[in-house]
C-alpha cells in the first residue's frame, strides 16, 4: 500500500488499535500512547489505501532509442477521478473506527495508581489525548457524536466511577482541540445530559 500511495503506517497503527482491548494495561496504556503520537502527526492520511489508477499518460514517447525499462519509468499513473473522495471516505472510516475503540477504552479501564490522595490512571489519560487527536482531523458531525457519547457516559447513574472519570478525561482534551463553536455545543450537551440524570425519576 505504502507503494502504491498508501498509509505507510497501516499495518502498525491496526495492531495498536487491536492492542487497546487487550486484558493487561500496560499493553493498553502502550498503545494508546502509540496511536496518540501517531495521530497527531499523521491522522489526516489515517486508514488511506492506495489510490486506484486510471491508467498512464506517457511523458515522452519521443525516444526510440529507449528501452522499455525506462520508457515505463517516464509513464504517470493517471489517478482516477474519484482518487480523492475515496480517500476522504477511508480516512473518516479508519477514525471513526479509531473513536469507538478509545472511547471502549475510556468507558471500561478500571487501572487506577494512587499516590497520596490522588488517583492516577495513565490508560485512560493516554487513550482521552489520542482521542482528541483523532478527532482534530474528523467532521463536525463525528465530533460532536463523541461529545454526546462522553456527555452519556459520565451521567449514567450508577456507573463505577473509573467510567465517569474516563467521560470527563475525554472531554477535557477534546475540548481543548475543537473550534470554539463545537465547544459550545459539546458543553450544551453535556449540561442535558448531567441535568437529566440528576433530576428525581
Amino acid at each position: 500500500d505504502a507503494a502504491a500511495g498508501g498509509w505507510p503506517l497501516a499495518s502498525l497503527a491496526d495492531g495498536l488499535l487491536a492492542d487497546l482491548l487487550d486484558a493487561r494495561w500496560e499493553v493498553r496504556h502502550g498503545a494508546a500512547s502509540g496511536l496518540r503520537e501517531i495521530l497527531r502527526s499523521h491522522a489526516r492520511a489515517a486508514g488511506v489505501v492506495g489510490p486506484a489508477r486510471a491508467g498512464f499518460n506517457a511523458n515522452n514517447s519521443n525516444s526510440a532509442s529507449s528501452s522499455s525499462s525506462s520508457s515505463s519509468s517516464l509513464q504517470t499513473p493517471l489517478l482516477h477521478p474519484n482518487a480523492a473522495a475515496d480517500a476522504a471516505a477511508d480516512n473518516a472510516a479508519w477514525l471513526e473506527g479509531c473513536a469507538v475503540r478509545l472511547l471502549c477504552v475510556l468507558a471500561l479501564d478500571r487501572f487506577s495508581d494512587f499516590v497520596g490522595d490522588a488517583a492516577v490512571a495513565p490508560t485512560r489519560e493516554a487513550a482521552a489525548q489520542a482521542l482528541a487527536a483523532a478527532l482534530a482531523s474528523c467532521p463536525r458531525s463525528a465530533v460532536l457524536s463523541t461529545g454526546r457519547a462522553l456527555a452519556r457516559l459520565a451521567a449514567v447513574p450508577r456507573a463505577p466511577w473509573e467510567a465517569r472519570h474516563g467521560a470527563l478525561l475525554g472531554f477535557k482534551y477534546l475540548l481543548a482541540a475543537c473550534p470554539e463553536a463545537v465547544v459550545d455545543e459539546i458543553s450544551s450537551s453535556f449540561s442535558t445530559n448531567a441535568s437529566s440524570s440528576s433530576s428525581p425519576s
